[in-house]
């Protein structure tokens, strides 16, 4: 079973906590997992065309309606935007690019909100509820 929480910060650990007349047991269950980031937008090719020019680099910051790059097809340029505030995670095409409908030209990702996924047996998914604090056993942090 997989599980997907958002948070800020890697990490490694989900600690649970469960209320028995008045104590308070934590119980901490290693986990790994991929850290992925919650928002990725890709701009897609809508119509033949060639890549005229590449706005942004990898690695540059961009805002939502920032130009990203643009397309000649047929007689006008056709200009493709971000969606979100992030940065440029990847370029799919370079300048002179033939295109056909539905090539990925870009990738934005924000790197500010990320999402952890992990897998975990049947029996500890099911201890798992909404709200459980997740510790980072490197910065020794708590979350949640």
């Amino acid at each position: 079973m997989k599980f997907k929480l958002l948070f800020t910060n890697c990490s490694l650990f989900l600690l649970i906590a469960t209320s028995v007349q008045a104590e308070v047991f934590t119980e901490t269950i290693p986990v790994y997992g991929v850290i992925k980031p919650a928002q990725i937008s890709t701009a897609i090719s809508v119509n033949h065309g060639m890549v005229s020019k590449i706005h942004f680099s990898i690695g540059d910051d961009v805002k939502p309606g920032s130009h990203l790059i643009s397309v000649i097809e047929r007689e006008t340029t056709r200009n493709y935007r971000s969606t979100i505030h992030g940065k440029v995670a990847k370029l799919h095409v370079t300048p002179g690019a033939a295109l056909t409908p539905g090539v990925p030209l870009i990738t934005v990702i924000n790197p500010k909100l990320k999402t952890l996924e992990v897998s975990l047996a049947p029996k500890e998914a099911t201890d798992i509820k909404i709200g459980n604090k997740v510790f980072n056993k490197h910065s020794k942090q708590i979350f949640g």
